[in-house]
């Protein structure tokens, strides 16, 4: 069964639990949700600017899409790089991760 919406921000840590494929040393996945699908990739594959990115794309609103997209960034344990955030296929902004950008908060 596929997971949905609530499924995916529900769960701690959604890539390395629903992508059987996810290894852990490389933040490249993908997630076939119901109506969904999301794709993560390093700083090796895509196009994407320098750092890691998230690509949430389907059938369902848009503010889920980017509910979706900032959990999973977040969750994944790649903190240690950006962020970009795609929403079908449109570069929606960038999460910056590492603590030390954090500094002047």
């Amino acid at each position: 069964m596929k997971p949905t919406v609530a499924q995916i921000c529900d769960n701690i840590a959604p890539m390395q639990t629903l992508d059987p494929d996810w290894d852990g040393s490389c933040p490249c996945g993908e997630i076939k949700g119901e109506g969904f699908t999301i794709t993560t990739r390093c700083w090796r594959n895509g196009d994407h600017p320098s750092g890691c990115a998230v690509y949430v794309e389907g059938d369902i609103r848009p503010t889920d899409k980017l509910l979706i997209a900032t959990h999973v960034a977040s969750s994944t344990g790649w903190l240690d790089c950006d962020w970009y955030l795609y929403i079908d296929g449109e570069l929606f902004g960038k999460m910056v991760t590492d603590e030390e950008d954090h500094d002047d908060e």
